[in-house]
């Protein structure tokens, strides 16, 4: 039995593919068979978004192959995408008008979203000229064509799903009927259909037929004539019409102009009164002008040494508060140091106290040693006359001579100490 796939190979040896054009095309597994594997041009195009990632992933190694993530209709507008329960039916049309094909299947969220066209598509396609293949694989087929406009008539085959009529859904641009009255009226030739599993489900190929092609461009082209004829054939009576007119213009414009004559010969001598009237009047303008020229001069000087006194005045200002805020702090400064002073002058005073009761200290110190000395010989000449005590009289001679060199040492340090505070 002949099928879509292999009558399709054989069209692949009439109208080679240059590059395909890929509608609904899903997660793209209907890419990986052999046929497809001989394109080197494909743009594959899907709504849904996790089909598209999908998509993506499948084709992103495939040189030539371009993924493209889009809702297309006929035209660009704010509209609804309604996803199916099956994933396949997704798109412009409402699932719940579906039921006569598919009885189970069901609407599971509507998303507002923006549809485009075709024909934006391909104008923002590079090399757009080099698809010649179309395949629409999602409903409404029809619509999705008429999307095209001018571009629909570049493809050699084109390759739709569509329903038949005995679903009872019509005028949504899903049926082959709607499709071929489309295709028909640009010169394509319906040259297979085969059905599908569900056998309101059909696949339709068409192939452009070149003869029906010529005459249908032939048609337009005596159209286009037979208009320009018709407008040809206008603007000839315009003309006329126009000519005539214009010859009852040029004789009432010849009555017209001996009365202007007349009438200019009035208006230069009103001209000359008037020019007169407006050389004097220049003559005081440009006098007037002088003046004001003067007087902007004057003003504009004034406003220049007005603007120079006021930054002399901000500057003398400014100076005048730093100045003031300088002696502040001086005034501040000589105020602690006064203080600092006296305070170093009444700790000298205590400490000069300090020093005089330290050295009336020493000099009573050096009187009690000097006395103790005196005792310390008599008490020698005790013990040279008394040799049992000599040793215990040496022992506190030595004692006493120990003691004496630590208070003069005390007193010196003493007295070094309340000297450097003083001199501090």
């Amino acid at each position: 039995m002949l099928t879509s796939e292999t009558f399709t190979n054989c069209l692949e040896h009439l109208f080679p593919c240059a590059g395909l054009i890929y509608v609904g095309a899903g997660n793209g597994a209907a890419l990986n068979g052999e046929r497809y594997s001989r394109i080197s041009r494909l743009l594959a195009i899907e709504a849904d978004d996790l089909a598209f990632s999908y998509l993506a992933s499948n084709l992103q190694n495939r040189t030539g192959w371009t993924a493209l993530k889009a809702l297309i209709g006929e035209d660009e507008a704010e509209t609804s995408f309604f996803a199916a329960s099956n994933p396949n039916e997704s798109g412009l049309l409402n699932p719940e008008a579906l039921k006569a094909v598919w009885r189970n299947l069901t609407c599971q969220e509507v998303r507002p979203q923006v549809s485009t066209s075709l024909s934006s598509v391909l104008q923002n396609e590079c090399e757009a000229e080099h698809y010649n293949w179309l395949s629409v694989d999602c409903l409404p087929s029809a619509r999705i064509l008429q999307g095209l406009e001018r571009h629909l008539e570049q493809f050699d085959v084109i390759d739709v799903r569509v329903l038949d009529r005995a679903a009872g859904i019509l005028e949504e641009g899903c049926t082959k009927a709607e499709c071929d009255t489309l295709l028909t009226s640009l010169g394509y030739q319906m040259v297979f259909v085969e059905e599908a599993t569900n056998p309101m489900v059909q696949r339709v190929l068409y192939v452009r037929d070149g003869r029906a092609s010529l005459e249908i461009h032939t048609e337009r082209l005596n159209q286009r004539y037979q208009v320009e004829n018709e407008q040809l054939s206008q603007a000839k009576a315009a003309a006329e019409k126009l000519a005539t007119e214009r010859a009852q213009q040029t004789e009432q414009a010849s009555k017209a102009k001996d009365e202007q004559a007349k009438l200019a010969q009035d208006r230069q001598a009103q001209i000359e009164q008037l020019t007169q009237a407006k050389a004097a009047a220049e003559k005081l303008a440009a006098e007037r002008a002088q003046q004001v020229e003067q007087a902007s001069k004057a003003k504009d000087e004034q406003a220049k040494l007005a603007q120079e006194r006021q930054a002399q005045i901000e500057q003398l200002t400014q100076a005048k508060a730093v100045a003031e805020k300088a002696a502040g702090e001086r005034a501040q400064q000589l105020e602690e140091a006064t203080k600092a002073k006296d305070e170093q002058a009444r700790l000298a005073g205590e400490r000069l106290k300090q020093i005089e009761q330290l050295t009336q200290a020493k000099a009573a110190a050096e009187k009690t040693a000097g006395e103790r000395l005196q005792k310390m010989n008599e008490l020698l000449l005790e013990i040279q006359n008394r040799k049992v005590s000599e040793a215990e009289l040496v022992s506190r001679q030595k004692l006493m001579h120990d003691e004496m060199v630590r208070a003069e040492a005390q007193l010196e340090l003493i007295k070094d100490i309340l000297l450097r505070e003083l001199t501090l």
